[in-house]
């Protein structure tokens, strides 16, 4: 637990799916929060419930971390009203497309917020917990798709890995300093509705490695003040990250192919691109 309780965390993507759990079980243990996430995202009454349900302060700072502009004016905003003693890093983006249909717009958001923004972040907010009495940590929130290229899903697992070698290379920098930083790596999450029902199409073997967002963080955030810095949730998953690692990727790709083609159906049921909370 964060030893610090006058200093903040800050949980980007925080008004729905993990994020929106990663508040939630924070304020449970009583830590002022920092929430960021676009406009528009119930983001204010998100704030106001939890200060009033937990009688812990919870500001939050409306915009889009695709936005260079907007980047430097959250982090302002942050680095000049705030201590901080947390840093989780979850907003991000995904989908089911074939890589040749999808928007280029898509693919360059999922870069920015995936990639750019996690990086701007991190960067920028890092003097401010490394300043801290105690103990500081950051979380990088990855998935179990960073272990293993997709069809039809390219740029996120890519992104994805970046993630988890990004959070790796920044732990042995700040190995001597005050600041941990761990990745978890979740894998399917019923967040909402759409996911459901892509876990649904993707059969029974998928179906046993769903965790819940509420046992994702509470797992994640205990294992992250507990100093782990490598974290996967689930015993299933365990076990997909064993496999992913023993099998050769030029016969368990096109099998992953095969299953991603039913999630192909379904996307092209919803007439879009679905963005993903699942982490898959």
């Amino acid at each position: 637990m964060l030893q610090n309780t006058s200093s903040y965390a800050v949980i980007t993507g925080a008004s729905k799916g993990l994020g929106k759990v990663y508040a939630l079980e924070l304020a449970r243990r009583g830590c002022p929060l920092l929430l960021v996430a676009k406009k528009n995202e119930g983001l204010q009454e998100l704030s106001q419930s939890i200060t009033k349900k937990y009688n812990v302060k919870a500001d939050y700072f409306e915009t889009d971390l695709t936005k260079v502009r907007c980047l430097k004016e959250f982090v302002a905003w942050v680095n000049t009203g705030y201590s901080i003693q947390l840093l989780i890093n979850n907003a991000g983006i995904g989908g089911t497309e074939k890589f040749d249909e999808a928007k280029i717009d898509f693919i360059n958001d999922m870069i920015k917020l995936n990639i750019r923004a996690v990086s701007f972040i991190t960067h920028e907010l890092l003097p401010n917990l490394m300043k801290t009495s105690g103990k500081a940590y950051i979380l990088n929130v990855s998935s179990m798709a960073a272990f293993c290229p997709l069809g039809y899903k390219t740029v996120y697992p890519a992104s994805k890995k970046f993630i988890q070698y990004f959070s790796e290379g920044l732990n042995y920098e700040l190995q001597h300093k005050n600041v941990s930083v761990a990745t978890v790596f979740p894998g399917p999450m019923n967040t909402n509705l759409i996911v459901r029902e892509r876990i649904q199409k993707q059969g029974f073997m998928l179906k046993l490695s769903v965790q819940s967002p509420e046992k994702v963080a509470k797992i994640s955030l205990d294992k992250t003040f507990r100093g782990k810095t490598f974290i996967i949730v689930g015993f299933m998953n365990k076990i997909n990250y064993i496999l992913l690692k023993i099998i050769p990727a030029n016969l368990l790709v096109p099998l992953i192919l095969k299953r991603l083609e039913k999630e192909l159906v379904l996307t092209s049921d919803l007439h879009g691109t679905t963005l993903s909370d699942s982490r898959i």
